[in-house]
């Protein structure tokens, strides 16, 4: 069968940017005309990726990402039109604190510069690099540098290894010396760029805020989730696509054909479709290129991805010698703990575990230490209870426990990784009607997904309205060019 889109991949990329593209193409069908052909292929037996959540004897556990932050205009459309807002579930109050494990002890994370200075988070001499952040001269606007090089020209080394490498473990597991401050965290890159220091530009930006202008939603960035979990909102659109999904279909290789591409499956299967998406890893879609489009895979599988653990544990509040107010903690490589931080899961949205008990969610691995994704579950429970049970008060054993293993977690925006986005963007411009999706490219959260999902809709949108007249009367497009 050929269709006039064929995504691989349903992961939260491929669900959003299947339901945006339907949107997109119904919107401009005449009244009466056929329904617009789109599938959605996933090679595993279920939808969302690592966006899912299981009741596990009364505990709600996250198989990834916990939330979604109400700043992103994308998300909360999408919310909307799925008719999830009665749904939301906003944090606790009671999570607004972070901690920092510093010498085995939980230290609480400042919140704004002047309680860093009145704090004991930053030496002396640490807190003077913040003072003089303001009068540093700011670094060349086109060149990329690694996080630790542009934290340590910026604040000083001790900021660096106190606040950017934990920043860096909680959101991509890496590496703060070879990540990009650009590509991972473009927005406070673009503060040193336009006002020439970050302290400047924040306190603009605040003053913006304060007064009506510059707000990207009706909300300020508060992290929610669902009464039922974040499951909800990938299963709420599963459950749109219905019939346009099929589960337990691996793509094994794509070609260009005249009818725009083929795709051939794991089990034999061959489709065709005007537009291709790739909503999977990039170090997936590498694995699909041959012949022409072998450049176009040798860039993609240089993109590489951090281990993860991902354990949920659910004790007797009795058994926690601990209120665990706030939202958990991040540990600096200093530490030399193989547990990268903790969630406490209960505190932030309480209804997730039964009455009585508590639920923390630890990460574990990293690049730091990739070989304890292998490790088997009691193993890693021990490790972590050992790691943090000291400092969480923690005296009794699990009632309930998941482990949820990636070993391809996060992708790792790497100095360069702009450039290499570039030369991808430029590759395919040779190979017309093949699109990339997902958080291999511009955003590792969940938000940064779904924009990217609604993105590239668009892009196959206008794609299809251009070649439509060709295809209706009989005369595909130009193949693409394989030279």
């Amino acid at each position: 069968m050929s269709f006039d889109a064929l995504v691989v991949g349903g992961g939260i990329s491929g669900l959003s940017t299947a339901h945006f593209l339907l949107r997109h193409l119904r919107a401009g069908q005449p009244g009466g005309g056929a329904s617009p052909a789109v599938k959605v292929v996933e090679a595993s037996g279920r939808s969302g990726g690592s966006v899912g959540t299981e009741r596990v004897d009364g505990f709600l556990f996250e198989q990834g990402p916990n939330g979604v932050l109400d700043n992103a205009p994308d998300t909360l459309e999408l919310i909307s039109s799925l008719g999830l807002d009665g749904k939301l579930l906003p944090a606790s109050p009671r999570s607004s604190d972070r901690y920092l494990m510093r010498e085995g002890e939980l230290r609480p994370l400042p919140r704004n510069l002047r309680a860093f200075l009145l704090s004991g988070t930053l030496s002396l001499r640490g807190r003077l690099g913040l003072l003089l952040e303001p009068f540093r001269s700011r670094g060349r606007a086109a060149a990329d540098e690694s996080i630790a090089e542009f934290g340590r020209r910026r604040l000083g080394q001790e900021a660096v290894d106190a606040l950017l490498d934990p920043m860096v473990t909680g959101i991509y597991a890496g590496d703060v010396e070879a990540l990009s401050m650009k590509s991972c965290f473009p927005r406070m890159a673009a503060l040193e760029e336009e006002h020439g220091s970050l302290v400047r530009g924040m306190a603009r930006r605040g003053k913006k805020k304060s007064s009506g202008e510059g707000k990207t939603s009706p909300f300020s960035a508060t992290l929610h989730s669902f009464e039922e979990g974040l499951g909800t909102l990938s299963g709420a659109l599963a459950e749109e696509l219905g019939e346009n999904i099929e589960y337990g279909l691996g793509a094994e290789s794509i070609r260009a054909c005249a009818e725009g591409w083929r795709v051939t499956f794991s089990d034999g299967r061959e489709e065709t479709a005007r537009a291709l998406v790739l909503a999977v890893p990039a170090c997936r879609a590498a694995s699909l290129f041959a012949g022409p489009q072998s450049d176009l895979g040798r860039d993609l599988a240089t993109i590489s991805y951090s281990s993860v653990a991902v354990v949920c544990l659910g004790y007797r509040a009795e058994d926690v010698d601990s209120e665990l107010d706030g939202y958990g903690f991040l540990a600096p490589a200093s530490e030399g703990l193989e547990t990268l931080g903790m969630i406490w899961t209960s505190s932030i949205f309480p209804g997730h575990a039964p009455e009585g008990h508590v639920s923390v969610r630890a990460l574990a691995g990293g690049t730091r230490f990739p070989e304890v994704v292998g490790k088997p579950d009691e193993e890693l429970i021990e490790m972590i209870e050992r790691e943090t049970g000291a400092a969480i008060g923690l005296k009794g054993k699990p009632v309930a426990q998941r482990v949820y293993r990636y070993e391809q977690a996060i992708p790792q925006y790497e100095v360069g990784h702009q450039a290499l986005l570039e030369g991808i963007e430029a590759r395919l411009r040779a190979f017309p009607g093949l699109f990339l999706t997902g958080n291999s490219y511009r955003g590792v959260s969940v938000n940064d997904c779904l924009t990217e999902g609604k993105r590239t809709a668009g892009e196959v949108s206008r794609y299809l309205e251009k070649t439509a007249s060709a295809h209706s009367s009989s005369q595909p497009p130009p193949p693409p060019d394989t030279a």
